[in-house]
């Protein structure tokens, strides 16, 4: 096996102190001017990461003639002390799992935030929303500003991709929307409109446009509210169960405020008044 200092970082050394311990290992003992013109490190940047090696016994200081160098650990010396570390923790572990099945049946809180930059971690967002089991409800904010920005990212096969799977599923989207939203199905072909909204599980309240006027949409469902910023390319996931259920109340507030429609039954009478023409 060639030996190199990435093979030292297997053992949990970064690659700055690897590449200091694998130079002292040749040099024996140096100086840190010499680490530092071997490695092509600062010498500023040397001392403090020869600190951490002697924390953790991988190196220690010599005195030679009238100064001081370092000097690397024995390899086998390190080998030693890590067999007899590693038994004493052996004979802990009985009583160590013992204290963790006391606590293991507690439920455990995890939070968590992530953030996605272009449009596969929009599209993601998106699609992770129909990730939901049968009969969740998604509450939802759709702005008009990034509904049109929508339409220039995602292609017509996108869009019919998505609304299958959200009828599959059966999950249920209430959601607030422009009043512009509306104007959008008339732009749909017949087939479209007939296969894929006239079977949705869709709550829709209805506010002015001009309070719709922004680029975000915000989609809440279980613990994780996602914020979508479009005209940025930006996504930032919460996954936190109390900021998903403040969303969840300010959304009952705002939706107040907005005219209530039954989605399926306008686009039933807009199907019906084509079939007139």
């Amino acid at each position: 096996m060639e030996i190199n200092e990435k093979n030292l970082e297997s053992v949990g050394l970064t690659q700055k102190e690897s590449k200091i311990y694998f130079n002292l290992l040749e040099l024996g003992s140096a100086k840190i001017s010499v680490l530092g013109r071997k490695t092509g490190m600062p010498r500023t940047s040397i001392y403090p990461i020869l600190q951490k090696l002697a924390e953790r016994e991988f190196a220690h200081r010599v005195r030679i003639g009238n100064h001081e160098e370092w000097e690397s650990s024995d390899p086998k010396e390190l080998y030693k002390t890590a067999r007899e570390s590693l038994g004493k923790f052996g004979k802990l572990l009985p009583e160590l799992e013992k204290i963790r099945g006391k606590f293991s049946d507690k439920p455990k809180r995890i939070s968590e935030v992530l953030f996605y930059r272009g449009r596969a971690g929009i599209k993601k967002a998106y699609w992770d929303a129909l990730k939901q089991p049968k009969g969740t409800r998604i509450f939802s904010i759709e702005s008009n500003k990034a509904f049109d920005i929508k339409i220039r990212y995602f292609s017509v096969e996108d869009g019919r991709k998505w609304q299958t799977e959200f009828n599959a599923k059966g999950i249920i989207l209430e959601g607030i929307f422009g009043e512009r939203l509306l104007k959008s199905f008339h732009k749909l072909n017949t087939n479209d409109l007939q296969n894929l909204y006239t079977k949705r599980l869709v709550v829709a309240n209805m506010m002015p446009d001009e309070v719709m006027e922004f680029d975000t949409d915000i989609l809440c469902y279980g613990d994780t509210v996602s914020i979508i910023v479009l005209s940025k390319d930006m996504v930032i996931i919460i996954n936190n169960q109390e900021i998903a259920d403040a969303f969840r109340h300010l959304f009952q507030i705002i939706s107040q405020f907005g005219r209530k429609i039954d989605l399926n039954a306008y686009v039933k009478d807009l199907l019906a008044s084509r079939g007139k023409e």
